[in-house]
């Protein structure tokens, strides 16, 4: 085993990432796999330094092992994906504060530090009032930005199924999500008794708060569904379009025929392209 992961430490070291230079250390060229940030216009690391927290959480970054020639470089920044703050350092999560959310939600210390993790790059606003003392919240607007596609070019209307499922979270309606409320959240989506959410669920789609789920609460909430739905649908389209467009003009500029940009399944049975 120890001669196996030896052998593979030396195989690494072997792909030489010519001209690409370790931000942190200064390893020139890198050795081994390459990271680069895809939120950066030209940020990479050796697999030593990406280990760190020497670089904000919410940056995204890509694996690359085989090495891409210097030329040919993707220098493209993509937005952040994370509506959280970009902080390379937060601080830790007292363990008092772990024993009392185990608790109060039944997981165990270790998924309560993944989801504070989680939590850490998703809130966005101070919140000086927290009963957890941790400080900071997410808003709606950190909210929604999780919850819509970064691909949809027209402005999202306001929908009530967002506003309902965080009021889920926001069970203070104080307009922020804690990182209490945010664990209490998820251990009541993962409770194994299914019959025990029914009565959260119920009060999801009672609109007034009369205690019924009138045909009108119903409409309503199957409306919002929709209407999400056919945003995610004109999306898919919109995709699949720009896809075969860019497959099709590849196809004209190249030397293979014009029959190639269809696919066999596209021919009527007994005929040929």
């Amino acid at each position: 085993v120890v001669y196996h992961i030896a052998e593979e430490r030396t195989l690494r070291q072997l792909y030489v990432h010519n001209g690409i230079r370790c931000e942190q250390c200064g390893q020139c060229p890198i050795l081994g796999v390459r990271w680069h940030c895809n939120n950066c216009p030209d940020y990479d690391l050796c697999s030593a330094c990406e280990s760190q927290p020497l670089h904000p959480r919410t940056h995204v970054f890509t694996k690359i092992r085989i090495p891409i020639s210097f030329l040919g470089q993707n220098y493209q920044v993509q937005d952040v994906s994370y509506p959280g703050e970009s902080m390379t350092h937060w601080p830790a999560l007292r363990s008092s504060l772990k024993r009392q959310l185990a608790v109060d939600s039944g997981f165990e210390d270790l998924q309560i530090q993944v989801f504070y993790d989680q939590f850490t790059c998703k809130v966005n606003s101070n919140y000086p009032e927290d009963p957890m003392q941790i400080g900071f919240a997410a808003d709606r607007r950190a909210f929604n930005k999780l919850m819509i596609s970064p691909t949809w070019t027209r402005p999202v209307e306001p929908n009530l199924l967002y506003d309902r499922m965080f009021n889920f979270y926001d069970t203070d309606s104080n307009g922020l999500i804690g990182f209490r409320e945010y664990v209490l959240g998820i251990a009541y989506l993962r409770r194994p008794d299914k019959q025990s959410s029914l009565g959260r669920v119920f009060l999801g789609y009672d609109l007034d708060g009369d205690g019924y789920v009138s045909r009108r609460d119903f409409i309503r909430m199957l409306s919002a569904k929709y209407a999400i739905q056919k945003r995610l649908v004109e999306d898919s389209i919109r995709t699949a379009e720009s896809d075969m467009v860019t497959y099709t003009a590849n196809i004209v500029q190249s030397s293979q025929p014009i029959s190639a940009a269809f696919a066999q399944e596209d021919v009527p049975p007994g005929q040929t392209r």
